[in-house]
Formats: structure tokens, sequence, C-alpha cells
């Protein structure tokens, strides 16, 4: 079964509205720069992810938000438990009636959730910081369901600012870590990013599957072989199920190794841009 496991302990930061969104506030050391998360489909409430940005805010000194990109509208936290694939080995039937279940928990919601939906939710945020202070480094995590909007981000045709404010060359964040990104387009959502971006994946994300992870890693590689291309990176980790990087039992060996070198290469990876 993927890491599913809820985590139980008190986040540090508080609960404010930042440009009209719902956003949990982890504050770091003045003028050291922004780390967005753009959370998975359990939210910006999710312990997890709030503990998460607690330590991205530690270790890299930098203040980090997380917005309600969801509206409200977060999946249940009782719905955890249909992560990934059933324990044991399920009969035919009970596969059949796991499989209605995640239909009828993540479906309908993935449709309210879709790019044209979710899309201007979060480009208009991240334009909305880079209008509040062009010179101040921003930079974006994405996990799950909000790996593949992270990665969205870098991407040069969602440079365009609203309002006839023409076109921003670098668009709205500096550098990008994704994790465990889910409906990605690939080869092209990945030969399409044009930020500085590291990418976290699992070779058993039962969600992505192998053949699409050794894909994203190949074209990576490439990218970061040639000396036109922008600065990429991506680690594969032996072993992990997807979500991984922010849903992990931390009571666990392997998960807790796959969490730990997730959160490390992310702080890492930002460091070298604040």
């Amino acid at each position: 079964m993927a890491p599913g496991y809820l985590h139980t302990a008190h986040a540090a930061g508080t609960e404010e509205e930042i440009h009209s969104l719902p956003t949990y506030v982890t504050a770091g050391e003045p003028n050291r720069g922004i780390i967005v998360i753009i959370s998975d489909m359990f939210g910006w409430q999710l312990p997890n992810t709030r503990l998460l940005a607690d330590r991205i805010r530690r270790e890299t000194g930098a203040t980090v938000y997380v917005p309600d990109f969801l509206a409200g509208d977060s999946v249940p936290t009782e719905h955890l438990e249909l992560v990934g694939e059933p324990e044991g080995e399920p009969g035919f039937m009970e596969k059949a009636k796991w499989n209605f279940r995640r239909v009828q928990a993540f479906g309908p919601w993935l449709v309210r959730h879709r790019d044209a939906v979710s899309l201007p939710i979060v480009t208009a945020f991240f334009e909305a910081l880079y209008k509040e202070d062009r010179t101040r480094t921003v930079m974006v995590a994405g996990y799950s369901w909000g790996g593949r909007y992270a990665l969205l981000l870098t991407h040069r045709n969602q440079w365009m600012m609203s309002n006839g404010g023409g076109y921003r060359e670098g668009g709205f964040v500096n550098a990008a870590f994704v994790a465990h990104p889910t409906l990605l387009s690939v080869p092209s959502d990945i030969t399409a990013i044009a930020r500085p971006t590291s990418l976290a994946l699992g070779d058993c994300d039962e969600v992505m599957g192998i053949k699409t992870v050794e894909q994203i890693q190949k074209l990576l590689e490439g990218k970061a072989a040639s000396p036109e291309e922008v600065q990429t990176e991506v680690h594969v980790y032996e072993g992990a199920l997807h979500g991984f990087a922010v849903r992990a039992d931390l009571g666990k060996v392997m998960d807790k190794e796959h969490y730990e070198g997730a959160a490390k290469q992310a702080v890492e990876w930002f460091k070298k841009f604040l």
C-alpha cells in the first residue's frame, strides 16, 4: 500500500489570507525569499504538508506559503486509506470494490479540479507575488496533484501576465521542486521545462508506472547534458511508492528514508537559488 500516513504533530505557522487565498504561513528570515507549496489533493490543511513547510523554512530560512488552491474542496483525510493498492492479495471482487470506492472518492474531485479550473487560480497567485515584489526570489514545490502545476509554472506558455500585462521572460518562479507528480503528459510536460527543476520520483510509483519514471529520467538526463538547456535534475528512489515525499509513515524505516531523501533534495535545491 502506498504511503497514506497522517501525521499528528502540531505545525508552527499561522493561517493568513494571501492574495485572496487562505494560506498557511511559516515565516522565515526577512528578504530570504518565498517558497510556495502546491499541495496534493488532501489540501493545505493536511498536517503532513504543514510540517514539511515548517521543515523547509527551518532549513532554508525562506518564508513558506501553503495556499488553499483547492478552494476549500480538498479530499477528506479519511480517503487516505484508498491511496495506492489494497493490502494483501485481494480477490477479483474485493479489488473491484476497492477500485469502485477509489473512483467514487477521486473521480469527481479530479473533474472539479481540472486544468481549466485550477491553473488560473495557481498562476494568478504567483503573478500577484511577482507584482508585489519583482526582485524577490520565489520558488515552488509541488506534490502529487500539485506537482503537475509546479511543473507547468516552468513552461514558457505560462509566462503571460493577465489583464494585458504582457510577457514576463522567466515566468514567476526562479526554480521548482516536484515530487511524484500526477496527470503529466510525457514527454511534452518534461521537454517544455524552462526553469531550474528538480524531480523526486519513486521506481515503485503505482500511479505513474515504472515506464513513465524511466522515460522522465532519460528526458531530464538528456536536458542536463545539453549546455543550452536549463538546469535540471532527477532522483529516483528505489522502492518508493506514490506519495512518499509527503505522506510517508515515519515509523517505517524505508518510508522514512524516502521521505528524508526527498526533503533533503528539496532543501538543497532551493538553497542553490536563494
